[in-house]
């Protein structure tokens, strides 16, 4: 990888991560403030779902910077070190806490189910779910394509 694609992709990254700090600080509280006044008799939930949610998007924040750390190495031609195990390996944990958070999330709006939210608060977890796991899954992959290459390249 060039280190113009990669600065490129770092520009995407950072993007990315400054709109998931707005979402955690901005938009998930309002938007939880906001459920609150619609529907008072769901008050009791607001704290525990937006903790769960603000630690949903910090582990989503925690893959974004290991990732940004995999593109720094890809960039640099160091990518089939063995240092870069544990940034993949972090990245797929990240994924995978976040994905975890977001079921716990969904769990507990389900057994809460109140009429608050009709089906899109249930299919946007989903989706998440199913997003973070299938990133984490391409993650393990794209890692286990890089171990054979360079395995290749060693012995020819």
């Amino acid at each position: 990888m060039t280190k113009a694609a990669a600065a490129e992709l770092k520009l995407i990254l950072a993007i990315l991560f400054a709109g998931a700090v707005v979402a955690q600080t901005l938009i998930l509280p309002w938007t939880g403030a906001d459920v609150v006044a619609h529907f008072p008799k769901v008050r009791n939930l607001y704290r525990p779902i937006l903790v769960l949610s603000v630690l949903a998007v910090a582990c989503v924040e925690a893959a974004l910077v290991r990732l940004w750390r995999i593109l720094t190495l890809a960039g640099q031609d160091r990518l089939r070190q063995r240092a870069s195990h544990r940034w993949f390996t972090t990245l797929v944990l990240s994924l995978l806490a976040a994905a975890g958070l977001m079921a716990a999330i969904l769990a507990v709006i389900t057994e809460a189910d109140q009429g608050t939210g009709g089906p899109i608060p249930p299919l946007a977890l989903l989706l998440g779910i199913g997003g973070c796991t299938g990133a984490a899954l391409i993650a393990m992959v794209k890692y286990r394509q890089l171990g054979r290459a360079a395995e290749h390249r060693r012995f020819p």
